[in-house]
């Protein structure tokens, strides 16, 4: 009997030894249990050259580290990613196609090959700001962990990240199955005949999945990164809804199962200080994200105009003008690809405005608790510095100063895709009226 069951105990242990490879010994109520399995994945890819110590925390220093034959695998991976699109290229330009293309539409052929080149540049720009943010980003990390070491001393406040890791795990794989379509749509995009299209060809991997999957991990690796700081605002705004009685104005707070009470909140002098100071850390830690990733949004709203706008002149070549011969599986993949560009410029106006909207409802909350605490002068001490604090991080959402992240964004977008468009047009009529011109 002693020796069936050998085999399952030795099972056991190699499947612990396996999972404590992959996921680390990390608690789930630390940080570094959501960050260590896409370390390891990132590390896997050659996206970053670093890893973290499962022995260490995110508060030590010496916890996320350098590795050589990460760094190595990293550059290795860059090379065949430059040489592989050049490749890609090479293939794109010899099909028959691509070269009838230039004949009928020299704005379609141009405005192709933009796309193309912009894509490779947007793929190397996020490996690039991912390398040279490590340290922005490990600073990132550990202030994440100190404010939820900040929220279980003070006010006694405990973060689960086992559902946050399943969801993330979900997101890779999500992430995997629509890169491979987004790169179907954007091949059938570049070579405008489905007899040509290939999915083993270096255009497919090089020239379309790479840099999408690369942008698609950068995507997923914001809206995650300012969830959690969001998800901690609303942490804030419960307690300090809690010391007004209700909930106001049908504030839906964080899920109760991300976070959990191991104390009753009171509200003191002491928990108002503490709330100020996790709120400033927070605070940072936004500004700080926004930084990390201020080029990677004005690139990748730029992107989106850009593609909006040139898909939207293809549409019009192609039925209204006549000038490009489009069947309807075309048309229906470039209304899509038109609407994950949409998507994407969306999910970034979104995140950051749910947070934006978090962080300013602390200030609409105070306000009300101020207005109780009139008679009591230390209070209404502390919670002026409060609501200063908040004004001070208003306004915070911009793409490195070019514009707002907000919702006014999309409405800017849309009015400059019609301007455009009608400009692209008008020098598209004005080219037809040349060429006929010049045959008669």
């Amino acid at each position: 009997m002693m020796d069936r069951k050998v085999p399952k105990y030795k099972f056991r242990e190699y499947f612990g030894k396996l999972r404590n490879f992959f996921c680390g010994n990390f608690n789930a109520n630390d940080f570094g249990y959501v960050v260590f399995p896409f370390m390891k994945f990132f590390k896997f890819f050659g996206f970053i050259p670093i890893f973290l110590d499962s022995i260490s925390n995110l508060n030590d220093h010496r916890a996320i580290v350098w590795d050589i034959w990460a760094v190595f695998w990293s550059l290795l991976g860059s090379v065949v990613y430059v040489v592989g699109f050049g490749f890609g290229v090479h293939h794109i330009s010899s099909t028959k196609k691509h070269q009838e293309l230039h004949d009928k539409t020299v704005i379609a052929y141009f405005t192709n090959w933009a796309q193309l080149f912009f894509l490779f540049i947007l793929g190397g720009y996020a490996l690039l700001n991912t390398w040279s943010n490590l340290q922005n980003l490990q600073s990132l990390l550990c202030g994440i962990y100190k404010i939820d070491f900040q929220f279980e001393q003070a006010i006694g406040r405990v973060f689960n990240y086992t559902r946050m890791r399943k969801h993330m795990c979900i997101q890779v794989i999500v992430a995997f199955v629509v890169t491979a379509s987004l790169s179907m749509v954007n091949c059938i995009i570049i070579y405008w005949d489905p007899e040509d299209l290939n999915f083993k060809s270096t255009c497919f991997w090089f020239v379309c999945f790479f840099p999408l999957l690369l942008l698609t991990f950068k995507e997923l690796q914001f809206y995650n990164l300012m969830f959690i700081l969001k998800s901690k605002f609303d942490v804030i705004n419960e307690e300090l809804a809690g010391c007004v009685g209700n909930s106001i104005l049908g504030i839906n707070f964080m899920p109760r199962n991300l976070c959990e009470r191991i104390a009753k909140p009171q509200c003191t002098l002491e928990t108002l200080k503490h709330l100020l100071q996790i709120y400033a850390n927070l605070g940072d830690c936004v500004e700080l994200l926004l930084r990390i990733f201020a080029w990677h949004l004005v690139l990748m709203t730029c992107a989106s105009f850009g593609a909006i706008t040139i898909e939207g002149y293809n549409l019009f070549a192609a039925l209204v003008a006549r000038t490009i011969q489009m069947g309807y599986y075309q048309v229906v993949v470039i209304i899509c690809w038109c609407l994950v560009q949409i998507g994407v410029i969306g999910v970034n106006v979104s995140a950051c405005c749910k947070t934006n909207n978090a962080m300013s409802l602390t200030g609409t909350l105070l306000h009300r608790i101020a207005a109780d605490c009139v008679a009591v002068p230390e209070l209404h001490s502390i919670l002026q510095i409060f609501s200063l604090e908040v004004m001070q991080r208003k306004d915070c959402f911009t793409a490195a100063g070019f514009f707002n992240m907000d919702y006014k964004l999309i409405t800017s977008i849309v009015a400059a895709v019609t301007t455009y468009l009608l400009i692209i047009i008008q020098f598209h009529t004005s080219l037809d009226k040349r060429f006929i011109s010049n045959n008669v």
